[in-house]
């Protein structure tokens, strides 16, 4: 990521077009890796390797806010295929993506109900949208969707569902798919979130390291030192959550949506935290668009909402401990 879709590339490509997409090439890059079929079975010629695998790869492109589809696809699209009863289509559409025919985007919205922000909207085909009995599947054409502008510039369309017909309903395998769903909707998020703070944190300790005042560098002020301990405390508690919301998942423990929904209050609060001290601890500038700093501002902005907002998953972990 950081030697094909830098921070750089995406600042090239905004200013370009004004929303930044994940090229062809980068795209068939991934896909060679095998990083398509990482949570596909091995009997469909997937690696099986697991969402913990997965999330190490999204948790570094975050870091260097690449713009790819392996969210929308590689996670969510094929977890979404995986708890569906065996069909030719879903056995198809699970070969389509590992070979990059199709790309996926996914929503947790109901199927009658408007969408709005389908995140790598534009770029796909294929519309994936997940109900209670059932995974719809539609087929979207270009007239079918329009663009959406959000802080990140990020590639958003709004799709109208209850205007479109499914190709086809894929049956549930069991009654927890939903549950699995967004739990795994959640962690993955979570990963990005994570990725986001690290690297934010680490160009803010840098900065400190080579920024002078009164004579010395910034970083030797006991009160930035204390800022910095207690966001590098808290990474350290979201990388191990995390962590455990993915064995979670992979496991099917029966804590897997308490263990999720806790990664995704506290990967909101730690971006939060780690994204507005990063601006505070680089001074006026630090708001600028001159600096990165504030496009993992603005992305982490986003993800907050994405997959269940603080309030949201707050209210889902009380009701799954039985509060």
């Amino acid at each position: 990521f950081a030697e094909n879709m830098s921070v750089d590339t995406f600042r090239a490509q905004r200013d370009a077009h004004g929303v930044v997409a994940c090229q062809s090439e980068h795209w068939q890059a991934m896909l060679e890796l095998g990083w398509a079929g990482i949570l596909v079975p091995e009997q469909f010629g997937g690696s099986e390797f697991g969402l913990r695998g997965l999330g190490v790869i999204c948790t570094e492109a975050a870091k260097n806010l690449a713009a790819t589809p392996l969210v929308s696809t590689a996670v969510l699209g094929v977890t979404i295929l995986n708890e569906c009863e065996p069909s030719e289509l879903r056995d198809r559409l699970l070969d389509e993506i590992m070979t990059g025919q199709s790309q996926v985007a996914v929503t947790d919205s109901e199927i009658n109900n408007p969408l709005n922000f389908v995140a790598e909207g534009m770029a796909t085909t294929i519309l994936c949208a997940p109900q209670s009995d059932g995974a719809g599947i539609i087929e979207l054409r270009p007239e079918d969707k329009q663009p959406v502008s959000l802080l990140d510039h990020r590639d958003y369309a709004r799709v109208d569902v209850a205007r479109l017909e499914c190709a086809e309903l894929l049956a549930f395998s069991s009654s927890t798919a939903m549950d699995k769903i967004r739990n795994t909707g959640a962690a993955i998020t979570a990963c990005e979130l994570f990725g986001i703070s690290s690297e934010a944190f680490d160009r803010t300790l840098a900065y400190l390291r080579e920024r002078e005042q009164f004579g010395q560098k910034i970083g030797a002020f006991q009160a930035l030192q204390h800022r910095m301990a207690k966001a590098y405390m808290q990474l350290q508690m979201l990388k191990s959550v995390i962590y455990d919301a993915m064995e979670a998942v992979e496991s099917d423990r029966k804590d897997a949506k308490q263990a999720c929904s806790h990664a995704k209050v506290l990967a909101n609060q730690t971006a939060q935290l780690i994204t507005t001290e990063a601006i505070q601890l680089h001074g006026g500038m630090g708001i600028t668009d001159e600096l990165d700093i504030g496009l993992f501002y603005k992305r982490a902005r986003v993800l907050q909402s994405a997959w269940g907002s603080t309030s949201v998953h707050k209210q889902r972990f009380a009701e799954a401990s039985g509060f």
